[in-house]
């Protein structure tokens, strides 16, 4: 049943073009909106909401110094409450506390292992592994809980533990297995990047 809706009005400006949503352990809502108009304050940030939907404050900001954003597209609330986004087009993953404050940011257009172009997505897993979607370079980056690079997996093409066309959204069930949708379908993998199956649906993620 529907029960309300938060962000119609947030200091005089409203929710334009969000393209995520995460919520934390302690009921806040996060949302990513990635406003596109350079005339209105809102354009991608990150803005927190209480539960009951009473805005608490944004932050981010178009742009590529430290802490900014640039055309956003997934955010992550992880365990220990850091707030994880997913830079598109700023080639970069961004790690927030739940204040706003930057705590670290990864930022490598590049096409090796641990360094990523286009990022769609970006979520902790299991041992608190972090996986990152790269959308260009078609693959997975995952790192340890420190930041350092453990594994890079994944491919275009249409066989298993292959991506038929660019991955886009990742998400982490109870047991470790990940699950990341292309342009076709949805393919689980383990933990370790060993490949489980595909969907037997098919789904045209956004």
């Amino acid at each position: 049943n529907y029960l309300r809706s938060i962000g119609s009005s947030c200091s005089g400006w409203a929710i334009q073009t969000p393209v995520g949503v995460a919520i934390g352990s302690d009921g806040n809502v996060y949302v990513l909106n990635r406003l596109q108009r350079s005339d209105q304050v809102g354009q991608h940030q990150v803005l927190k909401f209480s539960n009951d939907g009473t805005f608490l404050t944004s932050w981010g900001g178009k742009g590529r110094a430290p802490g900014e954003l640039w055309e956003p597209q997934g955010i992550e609330v992880a365990p220990d409450g850091g707030i994880w986004v997913a830079g598109y087009m700023g080639h970069n993953v961004v790690h927030y506390d739940q204040l706003g404050n930057l705590v670290e940011e990864w930022n490598d257009h590049n096409i090796q292992p641990g360094e990523f172009a286009q990022v769609r997505g970006a979520v902790v897993g299991k041992d608190a592994k972090l996986y990152v979607t790269d959308f260009w370079n078609q693959n997975v980056h995952v790192f340890d809980r420190y930041g350092n690079f453990d594994a890079m997996w994944g491919e275009r093409g249409q066989g298993d533990g292959q991506f038929f066309n660019f991955p886009r959204f990742t998400a982490v069930n109870d047991a470790g297995q990940v699950y990341i949708s292309d342009d076709r379908e949805v393919r689980v993998f383990e933990d370790d990047g060993t490949f489980v199956g595909r969907s037997d649906w098919i789904i045209y993620p956004g």
